[in-house]
């Protein structure tokens, strides 16, 4: 089975806004970030840290995880079909 992937967008809990900067020069990219980076919304200027970010979208989160669930078991039993052919 081929491995599955998919990109989330976070968004700033006060504005919306999905582009965000990290304030720590040290640290280049987020996803491998500790979670207290502190992260700043570059349209309306909310700090806040990694760990609040995700927690702030845990709902797109789950939701997204939930159909990438769905996704594989399809891929799944598309797979099994072909292999009992």
């Amino acid at each position: 089975m081929d491995n599955l992937e998919k990109s989330i967008k976070m968004i700033c809990r006060t504005c919306g806004n999905d582009h965000f900067s990290i304030l720590d020069e040290d640290i280049h990219d987020l996803k491998n970030a500790p979670d207290e980076t502190k992260i700043k919304c570059s349209d309306c200027g909310l700090v806040t840290t990694k760990a609040e970010l995700i927690e702030d979208n845990s709902h797109i989160i789950d939701s997204n995880m939930e159909d990438l669930k769905k996704e594989a078991i399809k891929k799944l039993e598309k797979d099994l079909k072909k292999l009992f052919k």
